[in-house]
């Protein structure tokens, strides 16, 4: 039998609920605020407290990102490293969109160096979203539809494998190209009016937009044109993309030619 020193150990003022093992160190999700351990010998090692009072609610949503975690906290996902936390998600989702996609159920990986999350018990608005794809470098949030029970991320290769209850595969792992649905938030416009929109994608894509008084327009869109979109007023514009092809850039503006 072994015994490891007393100076080894380390108390939270919370639960801990998850762990990350991370190339920065140790970081700690709780039932209150994160913390963070680092060092390079047990006997230095250092704890320090995170001033985020964010819990971590899934404790299957604890991923390693590299030099910083990602967790499922009360109003969104949060982002810990050794000397900083916070919430990623507040420009895409409020506290009441964030806990309908059931964060204490989540359980995700790090794929291709985004957040890649499953969401069992979403419910509500977002009945039929299986989880979503979090950009950290970017910022950007996209829904899925794949179903698994468990996630798996091979850290020689990076490639990531699921479990669905009958069969385990890899993520995108096919040739087949599957319809991206792409949606932003209800865009605020001080002038309230928006006149052209223009894309860069490898193909043509569907376009939806909605104003304050519902929905504007439906329309197939090419890469490279401007359009001009029906002349209304707004307090909000929302837009979404249906598409099979990579998406660059979707720019809306109140000038066509700032879209030359």
């Amino acid at each position: 039998m072994y015994a490891w020193p007393e100076s080894y150990r380390f108390k939270c003022d919370t639960k801990v609920t998850a762990l990350a093992a991370t190339k920065a160190g140790i970081l700690v999700g709780t039932e209150g605020k994160p913390y963070a351990i680092t060092g390079y010998d047990p006997e230095n090692m250092q704890k320090s407290r995170l001033e985020l009072l964010e819990p971590c609610l899934g404790p299957r949503s604890m991923a390693d990102m590299g030099g910083y975690a990602c967790y499922a906290g009360a109003t969104g996902l949060v982002a810990v490293s050794p000397t900083d936390a916070r919430v990623m998600t507040n420009k895409h989702l409020n506290k009441r969109q964030w806990q309908a996609l059931g964060p204490a159920s989540m359980f995700a990986c790090c794929w291709d160096e985004k957040y890649l999350a499953f969401c069992p018990d979403a419910s509500g608005e977002f009945s039929d979203v299986k989880g979503f794809i979090f950009d950290l470098s970017s910022g950007d949030l996209f829904f899925h539809t794949v179903e698994a029970s468990a996630c798996h991320r091979d850290e020689q290769t990076g490639d990531v494998f699921l479990a669905d209850g009958q069969r385990v595969y890899q993520f995108a792992g096919g040739t087949e190209r599957l319809t991206a649905e792409i949606k932003t938030g209800k865009l605020n416009n001080p002038m309230r009016k928006m006149v052209a929109y223009r894309l860069d994608a490898d193909g043509a894509t569907e376009l939806s937009v909605w104003t304050d008084k519902g929905r504007l327009t439906d329309r197939h869109i090419q890469p490279g044109t401007t359009y001009r979109l029906p002349m209304t007023y707004s307090k909000y514009w929302q837009y979404r993309l249906l598409t099979d092809q990579p998406v660059r850039h979707f720019v809306a503006s109140t000038n066509t030619k700032e879209l030359i």
